[in-house]
Formats: structure tokens, C-alpha cells, sequence
């Protein structure tokens, strides 16, 4: 039996298959956080696929690093790591690549800062252990940390 929602997910599909100028549909923050993106992506996707990206973190989440941050939320989340330090150029640099990457990605974890073959390996090779000292670094992980909850929804809204 074909139901209504079936249906009117498989138009969806294909509507959103065909490469228009305009797009169909804008997510913003606010909305990731009214619990109003489950109910759009119940339309689109299938219960499987849903269960998928609930065990990935949620559609928040996944939407953040399909559309990446805004470049000033991304400088913005770092503030709190700069502020009040003496940063050398080099320090800097990294944390400009970190943002530079956040912006693109919407999310980081600090593993990725290690991978070699990333562009953070060309700047530090041993990570950024060569950089920071491993106060610094759990203060990177905080920030990683709190970009994710952010493209989480929350309690009441999940």
C-alpha cells in the first residue's frame, strides 16, 4: 500500500533532483533548534536513512556538515581560545586553517588536527602538540565540543 506520505516523499525526491537556480529550501540555526527538522526530514527520507543520521549525530549535524558554518560564527567560536593569548604567527596561521576548515566543514574533532596528509600536517607535523601546550589543546577540544552541541538540537526540541 502506497500512502500519502510516500508519495508526497517521492515528489520531493525528484523535485529536489533536478538542478534549479534557486534552492527549494533553507535550514537556519533557528530552526535546527525547534525540532521542525525532523518533521521536513520524515518527508524526505526514509525511516532507515533517518535512523542513520540520528546514530551520526542527528540531522542537525548532519545538515552543519553538509552546509558548512557561517565564516564569523566559525571565527566567533574561536574568540574565547584566542582572547587575552600572545599567539605566535604560527599559532595564528593554525588557528586561521582550523577556521578556514570549521567554516568549510561546520565541524572539527582534534583528531583530524593529527591526520597526516591534512593540511594541518604541513603546518604541524606532530600535530598541534608543536603548537600548543595540552592545556591549549583540551581548550581546542572545548571548542570542537561545543560546535557540535550547537548543530544539535535541544531537549526540548528533540
Amino acid at each position: 500500500m502506497i500512502t500519502y506520505k510516500e508519495t508526497y516523499r517521492q515528489s520531493l525526491i525528484e523535485d529536489f533532483s533536478t538542478a534549479r537556480k534557486e534552492p527549494d529550501i533553507a535550514i537556519s540555526v533557528d530552526m535546527l533548534d525547534t525540532g521542525i527538522d525532523v518533521a521536513v526530514a520524515e518527508v524526505v527520507a526514509s525511516p532507515e536513512d533517518l535512523d542513520e543520521v540520528r546514530a551520526t549525530g542527528g540531522l542537525g549535524l548532519f545538515v552543519r556538515t553538509l552546509c558548512g558554518l557561517d565564516r564569523q560564527a566559525a571565527q566567533q567560536a574561536f574568540e574565547g581560545f584566542i582572547v587575552g593569548k600572545q599567539l605566535s604567527a604560527a599559532q595564528l596561521d593554525f588557528i586561521t586553517l582550523i577556521t578556514d576548515i570549521v567554516a568549510k566543514r561546520g565541524v572539527l574533532d582534534v583528531g583530524d588536527l593529527y591526520e597526516v596528509g591534512s593540511p594541518f600536517h604541513d603546518r604541524a607535523p606532530g600535530g598541534p602538540d608543536d603548537l600548543f601546550s595540552l592545556e591549549e589543546i583540551d581548550d581546542l577540544k572545548i571548542v570542537f565540543i561545543g560546535l557540535q552541541s550547537t548543530a544539535k538540537p535541544t531537549a526540548l526540541a528533540a
